[in-house]
């Protein structure tokens, strides 16, 4: 039906065939707008349908690059973890053959030193580790007027192990040490005998001390021969009884270290020198530590540094000891800084001249993790270490007997003053 009529009028044929054209047209367009209508619900939803398939496939693509990663991450960390495996056990089997090396490299270095001290090529590694010096070793000798002009020539000529010869004129002593054994060193031997009543000087080989008239005065007795003879036997009595003498060689294990504290470095500054910036490589010099009063004679090369602490003093260190104990630097060493009670030199033995090493030396640190085991000395201690050439070194009661934590063959006296500046104790 058209929607319009005409006023009070009759619509003829024509007039209602257009008009029924009209209502055709009108729902064709209805149809048409129903249609586009629906076409666009179809569009949508068949977008929602591609973006929710887009989706699905990005998800599974997701999943599966996930499941990619992981499968490498698991591939790599087989590879890590076999890799580990492997250094791990490259790693052991050096560190083994290092152990097995040192072990050797200690024995050498052992039967070496012992061919030093004992003086005997002949004696098999094997048996007793060193041979104690006795007091029977010791000869004591009048030295004859006739043999004055020169007691180190008749000493030496008695061919015995440790010769003590004396000679008295007018109430006054002259006393005469000769050594040929390290286990003795002159000097030292003869400052444990003249001790108030004189000074002894020379070396490790020969020394003389000119002891005062005054000595037997004192101890109430006749200035004669049997007085002089009475008196050095005594005196070198006690220097056999009254010292301990320790071979470090197999004395230190992890029980002996029970008996003693641990300490470590404090953070202070030390100096070190490599002893190829002082001296051409291969060339002798000496040295002269605080517990070892004789001269120490060594040789230039990249393996040794000397060590400058904390009041001046001096001692040689192996290089691979230095590294894993000390943090160097390039800081120039400035020995006013630290107020030396001792001037650090060594002895050049081809020019025979002293040789100053603050100007050479520079500064180091100790490390954290690096520490020593200590003890204090109940008695006079005379301590021979492998790795000293068959030098010792000597300390008093209060000083402290020190091995390393990382070398129970590295056994050394530090005196109780140095001591107690230079370390403090380590918690464990």
């Amino acid at each position: 039906m058209a929607f319009w009529k005409k006023k009070d009028e009759e619509f003829d044929e024509d007039e209602l065939e257009l008009l029924d054209m009209y209502d055709v047209i009108q729902q064709a367009k209805e149809e048409q707008k129903a249609l586009e209508i629906k076409r666009a619900e179809e569009r949508r939803l068949e977008a929602i349908r591609r973006k929710e398939e887009e989706e699905r496939l990005a998800e599974e693509a997701r999943i599966a690059e996930e499941k990619r990663i992981a499968e490498e991450a698991r591939i790599a960390e087989e590879v890590r973890i076999a890799e580990e495996k492997r250094r791990r056990e490259i790693e052991a089997r050096l560190e083994e053959e290092a152990r097995v090396f040192n072990e050797a490299k200690k024995a050498v270095e052992a039967r070496l030193a012992r061919k030093v001290l004992v003086g005997e090529e002949g004696k098999s590694f094997d048996e007793e580790a060193y041979e104690e010096v006795k007091r029977e070793d010791l000869f004591i000798y009048k030295i004859p007027d006739k043999e004055m002009k020169d007691p180190h020539l008749f000493l030496g000529k008695q061919d015995k192990k440790f010769c003590l010869g004396w000679h008295m004129d007018d109430g006054e002593m002259d006393v005469f040490f000769y050594s040929r054994n390290k286990q003795i060193r002159a000097t030292e031997f003869l400052e444990s005998i003249a001790m108030e009543y004189g000074k002894a000087s020379g070396n490790e080989t020969f020394a003389q001390a000119t002891l005062s008239k005054l000595l037997f005065k004192v101890l109430g007795k006749e200035a004669n021969d049997d007085s002089a003879n009475e008196f050095l036997t005594e005196k070198s009595n006690e220097y056999f009884n009254e010292c301990d003498w320790l071979y470090t060689l197999g004395m230190v294990d992890d029980e002996y270290v029970k008996s003693m504290r641990k300490y470590k470095k404090k953070n202070t500054p030390w100096a070190f020198v490599k002893t190829t910036d002082i001296l051409p490589r291969g060339e002798k010099f000496k040295i002269k530590m605080l517990e070892n009063e004789t001269e120490v004679e060594l040789v230039a090369n990249d393996n040794t540094y000397i060590m400058i602490g904390i009041k001046g003093e001096i001692y040689n260190i192996t290089a691979d000891k230095f590294e894993a104990s000390y943090t160097a630097t390039t800081e120039e060493f400035d020995i006013c800084g630290i107020m030396p009670m001792y001037l650090p030199t060594v002895f050049a033995c081809v020019t025979n001249k002293r040789i100053s090493l603050d100007d050479k030396a520079r500064v180091c640190y100790p490390k954290e993790q690096r520490a020593i085991y200590a003890k204090q000395l109940e008695k006079k201690t005379k301590v021979f270490s492998i790795y000293n050439n068959g030098e010792y070194f000597v300390g008093k009661f209060g000083d402290y007997l020190v091995v390393r934590e990382d070398d129970y063959e590295d056994v050394y006296i530090v005196q109780k003053e140095i001591f107690g500046e230079s370390y403090e104790k380590a918690i464990d």
